[in-house]
């Protein structure tokens, strides 16, 4: 009864809002770092390992900046996917496509801590947004309305 139909289209344009609504966010929180602490933006922070070292201040807050950004992920799936079911399947998908983009910018990442961040980023995305998508399932549905002016 609850199940619903099929939808190709409506996944793909799911994937899309999801991918495009993650960068925003990746970039929004990448640029309020950069304004409060001076440094410069580039796409290099967000497509390759060289901006997530642990060893300087900067490559410190791209690696925070990525892990509130997979937070933040978490709120865009219970908003765009809304089925704490599907949580799994639109994380793997978005960080597949993460990493084809890494690829085609620069290289592929081979760097440990790349791979640690995303995948600590992909768990925290998944498991946060399950846990969210869910609240919003079980929330009761209100069957009608008790209008308390007219007594």
């Amino acid at each position: 009864m609850g199940a619903q139909a099929f939808d190709p289209k409506l996944i793909v344009y799911q994937i899309i809002a999801l991918q495009c609504l993650y960068y925003l966010v990746e970039g929004g929180i990448l640029m309020g770092f950069n304004l409060i602490f001076g440094t410069d933006v580039s796409m290099t922070q967000i497509f390759t390992p060289k901006g997530l070292e642990v060893g300087s201040a900067e490559g410190l807050l791209n690696v925070i900046a990525l892990l509130l950004s997979f937070v933040a992920g978490s709120v865009l799936l219970c908003v765009v996917v809304e089925r704490a079911k599907k949580c799994l399947d639109f994380t793997v998908t978005l960080f597949f496509f993460h990493f084809l983009a890494c690829g085609v910018y620069e290289s592929f990442p081979s760097t440990l801590l790349w791979w640690v961040c995303h995948l600590v980023g992909l768990s925290v995305m998944t498991l946060l947004g399950e846990h969210l998508c869910a609240r919003s399932e079980l929330r009761d549905i209100p069957l009608f309305v008790i209008d308390q002016t007219t007594g």
